[in-house]
């Protein structure tokens, strides 16, 4: 009798069918390896949307223990201020989110 299926052994089975790539958890010698559906060289997709997601995940989520939805809500929400507050992206013309916002306004204002 096969072994049962179970998340870990089916996508060892559907490794060659999708592309993968790995990371380290943190504080563990394991490696993950999760589906990627990015595709950020190619502009047709929803790269700028992928590539904040990914931030997001690296900053405020990788290598956290949150105790409860709640804590990382907050942490969710600090990292959305501090990034439309003080990042500044080459995309917006080294604007932050909330100026490129403020300008995006004016002009339309006049």
């Amino acid at each position: 009798m096969s072994e049962p299926m179970n998340l870990n052994t089916s996508i060892c089975r559907l490794a060659p069918l999708m592309r993968r790539r790995s990371r380290r958890s943190p504080g563990s010698s394991t490696c993950i390896r999760t589906r990627s559906l990015r595709r950020i060289e190619e502009p047709e997709t929803n790269s700028v949307a992928e590539r904040f997601h990914w931030t997001l995940k690296e900053q405020a989520i990788y290598g956290q223990i949150f105790r409860n939805v709640e804590g990382l809500r907050v942490a969710v929400e600090e990292f959305f201020e501090e990034y439309n507050m003080s990042w500044r992206l080459e995309k917006l013309g080294d604007q932050t989110p909330t100026g490129a916002r403020n300008s995006y306004e004016l002009r339309q204002a006049a």
